[in-house]
């Protein structure tokens, strides 16, 4: 009987600790993220010049997120924001409005608004 109760708690240990690395364990998509590389998103809405057409790194909690296939979302800061075009890395993602994301790609002028194209993302529940 004691073998079956500590069996049990192992299993149940396992479990818990396999459903707590996997809801704080970050979804990742495309390239590898450089850790501690980014660039301040204020930075970037304020004087976008230098970051144009460069390879960084940004991160922000997705304020927006296309409905259809979420390939693409949004950061804002204030009434500014920056869509995140992730098409490049797949056709599809899962919802992740609310989400902390850090992306690496290069940003681009297209159409007079600025347009961030990623090419690595990484969603984590902040």
């Amino acid at each position: 009987m004691r073998n079956i109760i500590a069996l049990c708690t192992i299993i149940a240990l396992a479990l818990g600790i396999s459903a707590a690395w996997w809801f704080f364990s970050p979804d990742r998509y495309g390239e590898q993220i450089a850790p501690n590389q980014s660039v301040p998103l204020i930075e970037i809405l304020q004087n976008p010049d230098p970051f144009l057409d460069k390879p960084i790194t940004i991160e922000g909690v997705v304020s927006r997120q296309c409905a259809a296939t979420g390939c693409f979302f949004f950061f804002a800061i204030g009434d500014r924001s920056l869509r995140v075009e992730l098409s490049d890395i797949a056709p599809t993602f899962p919802q992740r409005k609310g989400y902390r994301a850090t992306v690496t790609g290069t940003l681009r002028r297209h159409n007079e608004a600025l347009v961030f194209y990623g090419r690595g993302v990484e969603f984590s529940r902040r």
